[in-house]
């Protein structure tokens, strides 16, 4: 994205421009003011002085003509001298005339047409002249007529010049109004462009940013202060993709997360109800410890009994056989007697037997008893052992599993 000139410089160059054509339009006008103002001034001053040269002509050539026909009635010397007087003023008039003005080629031949009648006139006053002076006098008052409408023709065409030159300064200064309009319509027509397109679009992005599009936007190129916050927009739509991104991939993990703790947890209900089965068939088998220890117990005191009568049988059998013996050895003639004695050893034995016997069903109890218990302790240390390995499994969870 290229950066397009900033919104400030546009309005400031823009601004600059319309400042410096008011200057110029304003300059120019007042530059035409004062050369229309000399060009007037100088125009009235020509005619001024046309005007002024050209009464000085008339009132020559009349006052000449007037003293000539007083002069044709009678001799005066002051009119002789009032002629010549006139007929001077006449040539320095027309003389003047001629070299003071900016005259036009009609001006000139109808000025000089003026000189010579009136050098004609001049010489046709003089008393000695035949040749009639009338038609001469009447063709000078009708040039002098001539000159003075070539004068007002000259005139109105300076007029017409003036005014043209005047409307073509208003034209000038119209072009330059219309010209700092359409550049000013034109700046600010580009400066709302410049701003209203990229803002715009500017918009645009952040109603696709709310919606969730977060994808690359291009937003083409626009002043450095759009630049600047489309820079901005852009960096926002990254951050948010990457958080988005984030939370998905955390969103993920907790799902594997979660179908791993519920895999563990199928484990720790089926584990924990092995360990319910192995509890309750601890407790089966601790109940069946329990009723044989009772009867190890009973079988114990059984042989106790056994053993005590044993040894009090034994003791008779000894204390019988010392008295046999004694009686043999005293009384050999008692032999029914010991005949009856032996009868009792037998019985004596006979029960010895029994309890003997009875000590033997006992002893293999006992040892029924003790092959239990350590199958018992095996089973115990196995469960223990498996609920070790769950509890490591599970982790943290687990712990209460551990034996």
């Amino acid at each position: 994205m290229t950066d397009q000139p900033s919104v400030r410089s546009r309005v400031t160059g823009g601004t600059l421009l319309l400042l410096l054509l008011v200057f110029a339009m304003t300059l120019l006008g007042v530059n035409a003011m004062h050369s229309l103002d000399g060009a007037v001034q100088a125009e009235l001053a020509t005619l001024r002085e046309r005007g002024v040269l050209a009464q000085a002509i008339t009132r020559e050539v009349v006052g000449a003509i007037r003293i000539g026909d007083r002069l044709e009635r009678g001799a005066d010397p002051r009119d002789a001298a009032a002629l010549d007087s006139a007929f001077v003023a006449l040539g320095a008039a027309t003389t003047t005339y001629a070299q003071s003005l900016d005259l036009t080629g009609e001006e000139r031949v109808s000025l000089d047409r003026v000189a010579r009648l009136g050098t004609t006139l001049r010489l046709r006053s003089d008393s000695l002249a035949t040749e009639p002076r009338g038609p001469i006098a009447d063709s000078l008052l009708a040039e002098v007529r001539t000159l003075v409408g070539i004068e007002e023709g000259a005139a109105a065409q300076r007029a017409v010049a003036l005014s043209q030159e005047s409307a073509k300064r208003r034209t000038m200064v119209w072009y330059l109004f219309a010209a700092a309009l359409v550049i000013g319509i034109g700046s600010a027509v580009l400066t709302v462009r410049s701003v209203v397109l990229p803002l715009r679009r500017l918009v645009q992005a952040t109603e696709r940013v709310g919606a969730g599009d977060l994808r690359t936007i291009d937003l083409g190129p626009m002043p450095r202060e759009l630049g600047q916050l489309a820079g901005a927009i852009r960096r926002m739509s990254e951050g948010l993709s990457g958080v988005v991104g984030s939370v998905a991939d955390v969103s993920t993990a907790l799902t594997t997360n979660a179908a791993q703790l519920s895999t563990r947890s199928v484990q720790l209900s089926d584990s924990a109800g092995q360990v319910s089965a192995a509890i309750a068939n601890v407790s089966a088998s601790a109940e069946r410890q329990a009723e044989s220890m009772r009867d190890a117990d009973e079988l114990l005191g059984d042989l106790r009994s056994a053993a005590a009568r044993s040894a009090a049988a034994s003791q008779r059998v000894v204390a019988v056989a010392d008295g046999i013996r004694r009686t043999a050895a005293t009384h050999q003639g008692h032999l029914g007697a010991a005949s009856a004695t032996l009868l009792e050893l037998h019985e004596v034995v006979e029960r010895t037997t029994h309890s003997v016997s009875q000590l033997d069903g006992a002893a293999a109890a006992v040892s029924e008893f003790v092959e239990l218990t350590g199958e018992l302790a095996g089973q115990t240390e196995l469960l223990a052992l498996n609920a070790a390995i769950e509890a490591a499994r599970a982790g943290a969870a687990g712990e209460g599993f551990a034996v």
